[in-house]
């Protein structure tokens, strides 16, 4: 969803001519302003065009609007997406907040939280391709960082997005492996606590994926239970 149908034009023609209609948003509880070409923003997400360009609504009018409930700085990722010329922009991720192969848990969340962050951006304004790239790109950082999910991260995913989200089923699944692959129980145990629904979601793919029969259909590896 979110390009809008039937809208196919190269980045430089947004910018071309002397008038260009700039539209203000004001960003998160700080009020961050982002200021956008309303025609790019419009052609690349419904959500705006039918605010934007549509005099009925007060943003419209005044080309103006807030967004106090955003995460800014997602919201500054979303622009950088807006911006790249092809709909499957990559967002290219900074692994140095963190040493590699050894776990920093305190630097989390301002490195891999950050894509739930975005996850969260993406699904409310229906940018299918976005949401693919931050909830991969989520799981990258985790393995590379050695790092397992955090609680803030499962509240992000069980508050903020939909019921049965590409970013729920992945913490699930990353939730799953690290249970079949010999992660500390305690480590686990805190992250299940975080919510009542991730834990009911886990537990029953744990008990799923026990009921699996022979190490030849088990996923994962090495599984502590199949391959013993």
């Amino acid at each position: 969803m979110a390009l809008t149908k039937g809208v196919k034009r190269s980045l430089s023609e947004y910018f071309e001519g002397e008038s260009i209609s700039i539209v203000k948003i004001f960003v998160g509880p700080e009020k961050k302003l982002f200021s956008l070409n309303e025609r790019l923003l419009c052609d690349k997400i419904d959500f705006f065009r039918v605010a934007f360009q549509n005099n009925r609504f007060k943003e419209g009018i005044d080309k103006e609007m807030y967004l106090p409930e955003d995460d800014s700085v997602a919201f500054g990722h979303l622009v950088d997406w807006i911006h790249s010329p092809t709909v499957d922009f990559v967002f290219t991720c900074n692994h140095s907040d963190h040493d590699l192969g050894e776990r920093k848990e305190s630097n989390q969340s301002s490195h891999t939280t950050r894509w739930c962050d975005l996850f969260v951006l993406a699904e409310k304004y229906a940018i299918d391709g976005l949401m693919h790239h931050a909830e991969v790109s989520y799981a990258v950082c985790l393995d590379i960082c050695k790092l397992l999910f955090s609680e803030e991260e499962v509240n992000i995913a069980y508050h903020q997005t939909l019921d049965g989200s590409a970013l729920r089923k992945k913490m699930v699944e990353l939730a799953v492996h690290a249970f079949f692959t010999g992660t500390p129980v305690t480590d686990l145990g805190t992250r299940m606590s975080a919510h009542p629904v991730f834990a009911a979601d886990v537990l029953s793919r744990i008990d799923a994926h026990i009921k699996t029969r022979g190490e030849s259909s088990c996923e994962i590896y090495p599984c502590t239970f199949h391959r013993k």
